[in-house]
């Protein structure tokens, strides 16, 4: 990408996290597409509320052509390793992150990452509760009870000057 050159930015998956990340992304003046193989709702109502921003939105199938030809690639959580859409971008060598990764090229504040087998969610609360009772300004979020934090890219948007970041990541959401 040359200098002046607008960033493009292809999202796989229109659940919670990838709208926050075609969220995050308009907000930092990408030129977004946001591809789904889903077309009913919930998706549809994410979709029209992304068009609406100004987003190109494909509900229904992957264009393959379309992500491949994108600067960065955020894959959603909710795509499984092995999706079809990723192992057509897998044989071209296009190269993706997740929805986490991309927010933290945007999250200034220290993060810490509370990831593992049991207790990710009472360990991230806990960190986030003892760090705000210190006076620290902590913003929980990620996966936290099950996806009913909001996600990174969330995070990046609405607290963009808070001393620390804690997040609750699932094995999926690292991928």
């Amino acid at each position: 990408m040359g200098p002046g050159e607008q960033e493009r930015v292809a999202v796989i998956g229109l659940g919670a996290s990838g709208e926050a990340a075609a969220h995050l992304a308009l907000a930092k003046g990408a030129r977004v597409h946001v591809t789904d193989s889903k077309s009913e709702d919930p998706v549809a109502a994410r979709g029209a509320a992304l068009r609406a921003r100004g987003a190109e939105v494909r509900l229904g199938r992957h264009d393959i052509e379309e992500i491949a030809a994108a600067d960065t690639v955020v894959v959603s959580p909710g795509i499984g390793p092995r999706a079809p859409v990723l192992a057509a971008l897998r044989a071209r060598g296009v190269r993706w992150v997740s929805e986490p990764e991309y927010a933290s090229r945007f999250i200034q504040s220290p993060l810490t990452v509370v990831t593992g087998t049991n207790g990710k969610t009472t360990t991230a609360a806990l960190c986030a509760h003892l760090l705000c009772a210190g006076g620290v300004d902590a913003a929980l979020g990620g996966n936290i009870g099950g996806g009913l934090g909001p996600p990174a890219s969330t995070l990046a948007l609405t607290h963009p000057a808070a001393d620390r970041i804690v997040l609750e990541l699932s094995s999926f959401q690292l991928a």
